[in-house]
């Protein structure tokens, strides 16, 4: 079986639907597509199941659901297979365009879309759920599909439509949308602290209105660290200054054999110890 070549429509109504999946938009799609080819799809749960992946029960929830938004029309013709009916699908006059010309009888469209419909090729099946998207500009993609994929991560997936609102009016661009994960990362690790296991998630709608304060976001550092680096570093200024009479002593002695090593020391404690100072300064842990 070949794959439907005709185009498909997928209206603003249903793009911007936040109570639709995207795999739920694809099946609409992929229904729109069929009814462009001869003005009404007969293809059935078990065609669609196969084509995505999953089971029919599943698909004909999904086309229920559609159904009841009015995004499809599901009519019934007497005579099919089921209870004494067949299930036919077609769009509403507002979402339709003239059928693509075709010169068989609807009898005869319906023969063939049937017989080609019912057993699709494994080869040319649509794995959506396999589907990996590599460096995809965020503006060739809907909203909604990078909000589910972050919404997935979220500790507490309440309020998802105001969640949703927030995102769509702040993640504009490919930058946004980094920013946004690299935000959700920070909270998730300081949720994760053991100092701060009491804490509670936010709510989906307050986290991703104010999810630019995670961007950048650093633990401030414990009291028990902070003093374990004053320690360190007293230590190494100790050291330091230890360091430097040795050598001192060596020189006026005319020894200079272990100058060499006591230098390097020297070095590496001067070094730590300006990094630990840089980190004390800021007041935060790493």
């Amino acid at each position: 079986m070949q794959n439907p070549s005709y185009f498909a429509i997928l209206p603003a109504d249903v793009r911007y639907d936040a109570e639709l999946t995207p795999l739920e938009k694809i099946l609409y799609a992929e229904i729109s597509a069929l009814t462009n080819e001869r003005g009404y799809c007969w293809a059935g749960n078990q065609y669609f199941a196969r084509l995505y992946g999953k089971n029919e029960n599943y698909i004909s929830s999904v086309i229920n659901r559609l159904g009841k938004k009015g995004y499809i029309n599901i009519e019934t013709e007497k005579g099919g297979k089921k209870a004494g009916s067949e299930r036919v699908l077609s769009l509403p006059k507002k979402y339709t365009i003239p059928p693509h010309p075709t010169s068989e009888k609807p009898e005869v469209a319906k023969k063939n879309l049937i017989a080609t419909s019912e057993k699709p090729e494994v080869d040319t099946l649509y794995k959506f759920n396999n589907i990996k998207k590599k460096n995809c500009s965020f503006l060739q993609n809907e909203p909604l599909v990078h909000f589910s994929e972050i919404w997935k991560k979220y500790p507490l997936r309440t309020s998802r439509k105001e969640a949703f609102k927030y995102f769509k009016n702040s993640v504009k661009n490919d930058q946004d949308w980094q920013d946004i994960q690299k935000a959700l990362s920070n909270y998730i690790k300081h949720l994760s602290q053991p100092s701060n296991k009491w804490k509670q998630p936010q709510a989906g709608k307050t986290w991703f209105n104010n999810w630019h304060d995670w961007v950048e976001w650093q633990e401030p550092m414990l009291a028990e660290e902070k003093q374990k680096l004053e320690e360190r570093i007293t230590w190494l200024r100790k050291a330091i200054a230890n360091r430097l009479n040795l050598i001192q002593q060596y020189t006026d002695n005319g020894d200079t054999e272990n100058i060499v090593e006591f230098q390097d020391e020297v070095e590496k404690f001067k070094t730590e110890k300006k990094q630990l100072e840089e980190k004390l300064s800021c007041g935060r842990g790493q």
